[in-house]
């Protein structure tokens, strides 16, 4: 079951996205000792990233961050999520969280307090992208937390293999965020919403679970 939130423009999600993120890991260091979060790579959070890091109230040598997908690029690749993470918080107490590539072979993966997701104009999440022939397995309920995933076709601006959370790992967080914006993947979720397989938009896995903190935030 999952909540949608629209807001009249872009900043303003990126306000609140950052001020939940915050919130959570702020709430979650006081009461185990220890904040998770696993974040999205791609255009659209990197602003919500950069305002995050800015946020001075966040015991932010307590927290772990790691990455809902990672493109398999060379060191230093400017296509690496983990390379774009750093960059948005470096400069701000942000910057002291520990930071986690994802790693194939991943054993005890933390739950994640929160997740921050974004979603394709195919209905993909995370790295789990219509027409890969990983996606059943990425889906199943016994997934692995981390597998390897090729995009048929990989697209053209990142042509590498992903690594990315599975569903299982998504859902075992105890807040999801989707941040999305533009009419073209308001129109998308629209038609997720509708009948249909969630091979095609598998961004309906998120709309149809039962999971009780999933919020769609969207401005134009």
């Amino acid at each position: 079951m999952s909540d949608f939130r629209e807001f009249a423009s872009r900043d303003a999600l990126y306000e609140e996205a950052a001020s939940r993120i915050a919130s959570a890991l702020t709430a979650a260091v006081s009461e185990h000792g220890k904040g998770h979060a696993a974040l999205a790579g791609g255009s659209t959070p990197k602003p919500i990233y950069e305002r995050m890091g800015r946020d001075g109230t966040v015991p932010w040598d307590k927290v772990v961050l790691t990455l809902t997908d990672e493109r398999m690029a060379p060191p230093g690749d400017p296509a690496s999520n983990e390379a774009m993470i750093r960059k948005a918080l470096e400069g701000g107490p942000g910057e002291n969280a520990t930071l986690v590539p994802l790693f194939e072979e991943t054993d005890g993966l933390p739950d994640q307090d929160i997740i921050l997701l974004g979603m394709g104009t195919d209905g993909h999440f995370a790295s789990l992208f219509p027409g890969a022939k990983e996606l059943a397995e990425g889906l199943a309920d016994k997934a692995p937390p981390v597998l390897k995933v090729v995009p048929d076709p990989l697209p053209a601006h990142a042509p590498f293999p992903r690594l990315s959370l599975s569903l299982p790992a998504i859902l075992s967080a105890g807040e999801i965020i989707i941040a999305i914006t533009g009419e073209e993947k308001r129109s998308v979720l629209d038609r997720a919403r509708e009948d249909g397989p969630v091979e095609e938009l598998p961004v309906r896995a998120l709309l149809r679970s039962d999971h009780p903190n999933i919020t769609f935030f969207w401005a134009p």
